[in-house]
């Protein structure tokens, strides 16, 4: 009598990506999250890029998780990997064969009867749409028979290219589906248009047409029971779920689509217990050393103080840093100057060149176009940009590379030589009486500035202009050869493309129903996403390791909001949009989109994007206005306490929004008057963030070790802060004999970062960070 054969014992090469996800999904199935979500995460980072498989079951962990939004980001990839794999390549290639193989894994698995692949132990749910075989951890999974003389289902060929792909994105769009489902109110309408979309554009096999109509059934049936409970009682009969007819079924489902009226969902804003890159161990002594740094190149009279739990004895205290002065300042003293690149306007320069040059003579005979750089509002005769295309200099900037890569912000004193500070700093100063028409530069300006430029009267060149279009197949202002050369930090990738352009008006042109305050705000949102994604792939870094975000929410005015709350989430404007941006950003520079997931991983776009909201401030309207001649050279520039401020800013001016970053300047905390607290420090917009202090006449205003206080936003230069800014800017200048130094932190971090070996690593500090104890 033949001996029973022993079980089947599989043995999988050690690292490799099969043996990752058999190990992953044995603890998902034991809802061990945190070492499924480990493995999953190995293999997409290191083993295996944009295997589709482990995007699929890493959203079933993040699911299970309680973390929706990460799984809807993880299923929309892997819906992406698994559509291009239909095509011919060697990158999907190598993609499909990886698939193929765990998949041919997994077959034996279940053949073995492995106790992951059991019934008990391969769903995540015990009902509902996650009981599907469509959301099962076993990818190629059937439905079970109920009947045992039933023909049972096959599962779709793992040796066919195009059934397989097939079979693997209508995976991923259904768990796509459900992740959306459990982010719940707006999102539900999303989850039910993709199960429209899906079960007309995909031929289903029978069984996977039922559980996607099953699932749809399903949300409609919890998003009506609210009305149920709100309908009186003898109306409930109208609202029954009792269908009449089938003629009338489409009716009916249109009838209760209409009732979800939210376009959004809540969504927390969260550290990820993975990700502890939200906010820097600031305690820590190596991040202590790189925010003195930062610290360092906007002022010389300050330093940054960070506030931990034992100077409260709170051991729930959040820590966060403030400014304090090193020594005394006098009233006048400029505290801080800061200039960044993190900033970005709603304003689309190609739209303003085209506006412009359809314009008759007898309309303005000036442009105006924000710096790409600086957000200045910039004030060009109409004939200068025409003069710049006809000379060829566009050709000539595309094909130079005379421009040296600075990662520092150089002061305009630097790029320019000497000049008078009158013409940028003097913003009270007395004018003499303007002409009332705007429309030409010479009547903006009756007089010359004092002192103008050594090289105004020279022939104009492209080392020498200021004004200048930065590329030549679109067209991108800017106001100075210094924002030039700043610039080069975030081009990389969108030069010699229009990502930006088609960002603003997509947002423009949005017919979604959204307010246009709504469309606004997000748009500068994602357009400080887009250039903080490309600093970072030009430097090879995390992006929240990029210099303006690091510490963009380390200040005490960005600390009072918790990462737990909640904040509007949408699928299309927090998961397509910015997976968008960034296939583009990685189409522009050749580079494979699933290659460097360490720095592009949902949970590091969900916290990048809440980072960015969360310390971004806005205005409206411009804050600085720079007027240049017909060759493109600086004229003057003022800011809003300047006579003429009213005659070049329009209300059309007025609807430009911009959007900027400011970490040191975040760090100056906002004067608590509950308590007694008056400001000691006025701010003024140029290019960048001027600070003064602000005191007694002749006395000193901020003594060593006292903290820098600010009004809030909306009151500064009003009322007495205004008179205080003008009275300090004067005793400035009046005690000055020099221009005051520039002090930047564009950029400059990068090798710092690399000397501490802080960033690359997460873990490795948190390892050092034991070691030092």
């Amino acid at each position: 009598m033949a001996q029973a054969r022993p079980p089947l014992r599989l043995v999988h090469a050690s690292g490799s990506p099969e043996q990752a996800m058999v190990r992953a999904n044995k603890y998902l199935s034991e809802c061990d999250l945190n070492k499924a979500i480990g493995h999953y995460t190995k293999i997409l980072y290191s083993l295996s890029d944009g295997h589709v498989c482990a995007l699929l079951n890493r959203s079933l962990a993040y699911l299970l998780g309680g973390y929706p939004e990460l799984a809807v980001v993880d299923a929309y990839r892997a819906s992406i990997i698994a559509n291009e794999a239909r095509s011919d390549c060697p990158l999907t290639d190598n993609r499909i064969k990886a698939a193929s193989k765990y998949l041919r894994t997994e077959r034996l698995h279940q053949d073995a009867d492995d106790e992951w692949t059991t019934a008990q132990y391969r769903f995540i749910a015990e009902s509902g749409w996650a009981r599907s075989p469509l959301s099962s951890i076993v990818i190629n999974d059937t439905p079970e028979l109920e009947n045992p003389n039933s023909v049972k289902f096959a599962p779709f060929r793992v040796d066919k290219r195009q059934p397989m792909c097939i079979g693997l994105e209508e995976r991923a769009l259904y768990r796509l589906c459900g992740a959306l489902y459990m982010c719940g109110d707006g999102a539900r309408q999303d989850a039910l248009g993709m199960i429209d979309d899906t079960t007309n554009a995909y031929r289903l096999e029978i069984w996977e047409h039922v559980f996607f109509n099953r699932f749809g059934n399903e949300i409609l049936r919890e998003s009506i029971e609210p009305e149920f409970d709100k309908a009186p009682s003898t109306a409930r009969t109208s609202l029954s779920l009792k269908v009449p007819s089938e003629r009338d079924q489409e009716a009916y489902i249109a009838k209760i689509k209409d009732t979800m009226k939210k376009k959004t969902a809540m969504i927390k804003a969260e550290i990820y217990p993975w990700g502890e890159s939200w906010e820097p161990e600031l305690p820590h002594h190596k991040y202590k050393q790189l925010l003195k740094l930062m610290v360092k190149m906007c002022t010389t009279t300050c330093f940054p103080h960070v506030v931990t739990s034992a100077d409260i004895l709170d051991d729930t205290f959040k820590p966060y840093v403030e400014l304090r002065a090193k020594q005394d300042i006098r009233h006048g003293e400029l505290v801080l100057l800061e200039r960044t690149v993190s900033h970005v306007t709603t304003s689309s320069p190609e739209d303003l060149f085209m506006k412009a040059q359809e314009k008759t003579s007898k309309d303005s005979q000036v442009n105006k176009y924000y710096c790409d750089t600086c957000s200045t509002l910039l004030v060009v005769p109409k004939d200068c940009p025409i003069k710049y295309e006809k000379s060829g200099l566009f050709r000539e900037k595309s094909s130079s590379s005379s421009l040296p890569s600075s990662p520092m912000y150089p002061s305009e004193k630097a790029a320019r030589g000497s000049e008078s500070p009158e013409l940028d700093d003097k913003l009270s100063s007395p004018h003499p009486e303007q002409s009332t028409s705007p429309t030409s530069v010479s009547q903006i300006s009756d007089s010359k500035p004092p002192d103008p430029p050594p090289h105004a009267h020279e022939p104009a060149s492209f080392a020498l202009r200021d004004f200048m279009f930065c590329c030549g197949d679109h067209r991108i202002p800017t106001c100075s050869e210094s924002c030039r050369k700043a610039r080069e930090t975030f081009d990389h990738g969108l030069c010699h493309s229009k990502i930006e352009h088609n960002l603003r008006k997509t947002h423009r042109l949005d017919t979604s129903g959204r307010l246009v305050d709504e469309r606004r705000t997000q748009c500068l949102v994602d357009l400080l996403f887009l250039r903080t994604l490309a600093i970072a792939f030009k430097r090879n870094k995390n992006p929240l390791h990029v210099d303006n975000i690091i510490f963009a929410t380390s200040g005490i005015n960005d600390n009072e909001t918790d990462e737990g709350d909640t904040k509007p989430w949408s699928y299309r404007a927090n998961v397509v949009a910015p997976l968008d941006y960034l296939h583009q950003l990685c189409d522009n520079l050749s580079t494979d989109r699933f290659a460097n997931l360490d720095k592009t991983d949902g949970w590091l776009i969900h916290t990048l994007m809440s980072k960015i909201s969360k310390a971004m401030r806005i205005t409206k309207g411009p804050k600085y206005v720079k007027i240049f001649d017909d060759e493109g050279v600086l004229e003057s520039a003022f800011g809003p306490s300047d006579p003429r401020w009213d005659k070049i800013v329009e209300s059309e001016d007025k609807d430009t929004w911009i959007g900027s970053i400011n970490p040191v300047f975040n760090m100056i905390r906002i004067a608590d008057t509950t308590i007694g607290e008056v400001p000691n420090v006025t701010v003024v917009y140029k290019e960048g963030i001027e600070c003064y202090a602000v005191g007694e006449h002749g006395k000193v205003a901020i003594q060593a070790g006292e903290v820098l206080l600010r009004a809030p936003d909306d009151q500064e230069g009003l009322g007495d802060t205004g008179c205080a800014m003008s009275n300090a800017m004067d005793d400035y200048e009046e005690d000055s004999t020099e221009e005051p130094d520039s002090y930047d932190n564009t950029g400059l971090l990068d090798d710092v970062s690399q000397d501490l070996e802080i960033f690359e690593d997460p873990s490795h500090l948190g390892d050092e960070m034991e070691t030092d104890g």
